[in-house]
C-alpha cells in the first residue's frame, strides 16, 4: 500500500511542546493561585507574568496536542481500497475501489462517489507535494473509470 502523509510535523517538537508548555502551565497556574489567594498585584511589574505564563503554557500544550493529531493524517491506496485519514475525521476511512462509481476533482477537493454517497476529501490544508500526488492518483483512477464505464 502507497501512504502518503500529509503532514509534515517533527515528533520531537511535539513532544517539546507539550512537556514544555505543561511545566509552564503548571509553574505559572500555582503562582497564579498563590497570588490570587495572596493579592493579586496589579502593578506592571506585579502578579500579571504568571497569569501570562499559565495562557502561554495552554496555547503551547494545544500546539502539541495539534501537531500530534496532523502527525497521524494520511492517504494511502493499493490495487483494491484506498484509505485516509484528514484532520477531519476521528477514524480511519476505506474505500473499496470497487464500489466507486465516479470521481470529481476540484482544487482542494476529491470528491468520491460510493453507490450512492459522496465521499469528500478535504484537502485544503494539505502541502503540496503530498497534494500533487493525491491528485495524480485520483486523476489516474478517474480515467481508468471513464475508460471502464
Amino acid at each position: 500500500m502507497e501512504t502518503i502523509k500529509v503532514f509534515r510535523t517533527s515528533k520531537r517538537f511535539a513532544w517539546f511542546s507539550l512537556l514544555f508548555g505543561s511545566v509552564i502551565l503548571i509553574f505559572g497556574g500555582a503562582g497564579t493561585i498563590y497570588s490570587l489567594i495572596s493579592g493579586f498585584n496589579t502593578t506592571v511589574f506585579g502578579d500579571w507574568i504568571y497569569l501570562i505564563n499559565t495562557i502561554q503554557g495552554i496555547v503551547f500544550v494545544k500546539m502539541g496536542i495539534v501537531m500530534q493529531k496532523k502527525e497521524r493524517c494520511f492517504v494511502g491506496w493499493d490495487n483494491s481500497k484506498i484509505q485516509y485519514l484528514l484532520p477531519g475525521n476521528k477514524d480511519i476511512e476505506t474505500i473499496r475501489i470497487s464500489e466507486i462509481t465516479g470521481i470529481r476533482l476540484k482544487l482542494n477537493e476529491v470528491g468520491i462517489r460510493v453507490n450512492d454517497t459522496i465521499k469528500k476529501l478535504d484537502l485544503n490544508n494539505v502541502e503540496y507535494e503530498p497534494l500533487i500526488k493525491i491528485k495524480k492518483y485520483f486523476k489516474g483512477l478517474q480515467s481508468t473509470l471513464a475508460d471502464a464505464g
